[in-house]
């Protein structure tokens, strides 16, 4: 079902109407009067962000049928005006929570610095200003509780900002993960089961001490990366507090209702916002340390063959020579050129020459142990590091390599050439210095290319 499709319009059309209703229906069941939590106007913005002024037509029918439905079916002879004019201003707020966010988070979403921003303006303003209109219908129509208009202004604004930040973060992230489903482990799972278990015990089993344990868990789960379980577990929290609330304050049964549900509201905000921006700041840098291992990985690889290069190669060797010394440790390095490989580029081209160069790499690959670290440390020059190998092994991988090389046959276009390589390789004799072990490399390099070229040469 195609994003912003007639299919996908109806489904959230209906979607909200259920929400919108539900919301609506708790309104005089409690003291104050006002649904704690409603998931509509998440729903109502995702609509109207990808389905434009005809989903908002839609959303506008749908939200003032619920309201109006809701009022009646809590008191038939109420003024239903008031009601059906709220219902109809409400996807007006969700249309402008859309905009604000096309125009501001539409590229880059967002992120832990403008997440302020997002609260402020996608989530607090548009609400407030339905808000305006909607505690004034309440008290127009009857509706207001206890707490009076600037309560009511109070908590409609922050129960629209929570539908928001219930529902469209969670549905952006859905879209941005590739396997969204991966978030969802069996740890993850126990831990949302766990939190909802923990919310439901602190309202209903005497036991409000939970109230402060349970945001733990989601903001655990905010700091591993799991954002979506986070958001998850969040989403169902709302659900219970919606569903709970009315009827039972829990741990916000206090004498004075008004800041009963004050305190709640303030809880189920805090609850939702704190892993939200944890879990963005974890996002972001999960992002800087990919990036900046992206870039390492990249000095440090050959762009042509693939293969670690100096940068990488001799860090490592300095590495595994100290083991090798402080251990005792067998250790072999070769040195490894191309064989007339000036020749070849000025004969052929550099472009065949790349070829070559990219051939013995990858039977370099092929023939050396996973245990063995392969570079290019120079134009036409290889090095290979062979830890816990003795000459007698590593000769016969070496002239293994070498006759591979010969045999292999490298093409280009109409070009069709096989080269050779020389190796010269050391063996580490303890106490022999770092400098002299690769240096012994290296003249073994040149007596193979002075003796003929195409030969190993080990010592």
């Amino acid at each position: 079902m195609a994003r912003g499709s007639t299919a996908w319009a109806a489904v959230v059309t209906l979607i909200f109407f259920l929400a919108s209703f539900a919301g609506t229906t708790p309104f005089n069941l409690h003291d104050a009067n006002i649904a704690q939590v409603s998931i509509a106007s998440g729903i109502g913005m995702i609509g109207c962000l990808y389905g434009g002024i005809r989903t908002l037509l839609a959303l506008i029918f749908a939200s003032t049928l619920a309201f109006g439905l809701a009022i009646y079916s809590w008191d038939p002879s109420a003024t239903l005006i008031p009601a059906l004019v709220t219902g109809a201003i409400m996807p007006l707020a969700c249309y402008l929570s859309a905009q604000i966010w096309k125009n501001l988070f539409s590229n880059g979403g967002v992120r832990f610095e403008t997440l302020k921003h997002y609260v402020l303006q996608v989530c607090i303003l548009p609400g407030f200003l339905v808000s305006l209109v909607a505690a004034s219908d309440s008290l127009y129509g009857s509706y207001t509780g206890k707490g009076g208009y600037f309560y009511d202004l109070y908590e409609l604004t922050s129960t629209y900002a929570l539908g928001i930040l219930l529902v469209a973060p969670f549905y952006q992230l859905w879209r941005l993960e590739e396997e969204p489903f991966r978030q969802f482990s069996p740890n993850a799972i126990l831990s949302i089961i766990l939190y909802l278990t923990l919310t439901i015990l602190a309202f209903i089993a005497g036991a409000p001490g939970l109230i402060f344990v349970a945001p733990v868990i989601p903001l655990i789960l905010a700091f591993k990366g799991e954002e979506l379980a986070s958001l998850a577990a969040l989403f169902g929290m709302g659900i219970i507090v919606t569903t709970i609330a009315p009827y039972n304050l829990g741990p916000f049964d206090l004498p004075n209702k008004v800041q009963g549900h004050a305190s709640l509201l303030t809880y189920v905000l805090m609850s939702v916002i704190t892993p939200l921006a944890i879990g963005l700041h974890v996002r972001q840098m999960n992002v800087v340390s990919q990036s900046r291992d992206k870039w390492q990985s990249k000095a440090r690889t050959d762009q042509l063959t693939g293969l670690p290069n100096r940068y990488a190669f001799f860090p490592e060797f300095a590495k595994q020579f100290e083991h090798a010394s402080k251990q005792g440790k067998k250790l072999v390095v070769a040195m490894i050129d191309v064989d007339h490989f000036k020749l070849v580029n000025d004969t052929y081209g550099h472009a065949f020459g790349d070829v070559v160069l990219m051939d013995i790499a990858l039977l370099m690959q092929e023939e050396m142990r996973d245990s063995d670290l392969l570079a290019r440390v120079g134009g036409e020059e290889f090095a290979i590091l062979l830890p816990g190998t003795n000459e007698d092994q590593a000769f016969k991988a070496l002239e293994r390599l070498r006759t591979r090389c010969e045999s292999h046959i490298s093409s280009y276009q109409e070009i069709e050439l096989s080269v050779t390589i020389s190796i010269g390789a050391a063996v580490f004799a303890s106490p022999e210095p770092k400098d002299a072990f690769l240096g012994r490399a290296d003249s073994l390099l040149y007596q193979a290319k002075e003796g003929g070229r195409n030969r190993t040469i080990i010592s």
